[in-house]
C-alpha cells in the first residue's frame, strides 16, 4: 500500500505529521521527512511511523536524554469532562450524561488533589456541550497540557454513523440528525494533546442516519 503519513512519537504521545503527497500521481511506496524536536529536559523515547490508509509500522524506539534540569514538582492534572445532552437534540430517552460528567469532575478534583501539582477541571454539559465548545475545550488542553502532565478526557453522549458511513458523535448543538462532531476530527485533535492522556468514552450507539 502507498504511504500517506511520516509520524513522530514522543514518549507513545503523537508530536509532528509529516502528510506524503505522490508525486506526478504516483503513490509514493518510499517516503523520507526531517522532524526538528523540541524536548523538555529529561528522558524521552522517540519513534518512527509510517503509515497506510489500511495500516502502519513503527522503528526501533530510540532513546533520548536532554540535558537541564528536570522540574521535581509533581505532574499536573487536566481534567475535561464532557456530558452530551442527548434530550436537548430532541432524541428520546434522554441520558443524563452531563450528570456524569459533573460527577467524574467533582471526584477526580477531589481524589486527585494531594497526588499532583494542581487539579484543574473543566466540565461540559448540557446546552453548552456543542460540538464547537467541545473543540474548545480540546484546544484548551492543547494549550495547557506540557510533556509530564496527565489529561484525562471523560466523553459521554450517543454515537451514530453519518451517510458515509463515519462515526458521528451526536452532542447538543447537534442542528439535525446528520450534524455532530465527528470521530476522526475528535481523534485527530486528541494527537495534539501532549504529556499522558487517558479517553473514558461512554458512547451509547444509536440509530443510524438514514
Amino acid at each position: 500500500d502507498p504511504l500517506v503519513a511520516l509520524r513522530v512519537l514522543v514518549n507513545g504521545r503523537p508530536w509532528q505529521l509529516h502528510q506524503v503527497t505522490p508525486v506526478a500521481d504516483t503513490p509514493p511506496l518510499e517516503a523520507s521527512a526531517t522532524f526538528s524536536l523540541e524536548l523538555p529536559p529529561g528522558k524521552h523515547q522517540v519513534v518512527a511511523r509510517g503509515e497506510t490508509s489500511r495500516s502502519f509500522d513503527l522503528s526501533l524506539p530510540l532513546d533520548v536524554t536532554v540535558a537541564g534540569t528536570v522540574p521535581a514538582d509533581r505532574p499536573q492534572l487536566l481534567v475535561l469532562a464532557i456530558g452530551g445532552d442527548v434530550a436537548a437534540a430532541g432524541r428520546p430517552n434522554p441520558i443524563e450524561f452531563g450528570r456524569d460528567a459533573e460527577h467524574v469532575g467533582k471526584t477526580l478534583r477531589e481524589q486527585g488533589t494531594g497526588a499532583y501539582r494542581s487539579v484543574v477541571v473543566k466540565t461540559i454539559t448540557g446546552a453548552q456541550a456543542t460540538p464547537q465548545e467541545i473543540r474548545n475545550g480540546l484546544q484548551w488542553l492543547v494549550e495547557r497540557a506540557v510533556p509530564g502532565d496527565v489529561a484525562i478526557i471523560y466523553f459521554g453522549t450517543q454515537v451514530t454513523l453519518d451517510r458515509q458511513g463515519q462515526a458521528l458523535l451526536t452532542t447538543s448543538g447537534a442542528t439535525s440528525d446528520s450534524s455532530g462532531l465527528l470521530a476522526g476530527e475528535f481523534q485527530a485533535r486528541l494527537s495534539r494533546i501532549r504529556g499522558r492522556l487517558l479517553l473514558w468514552a461512554d458512547w451509547r450507539a444509536a440509530a443510524a442516519v438514514a
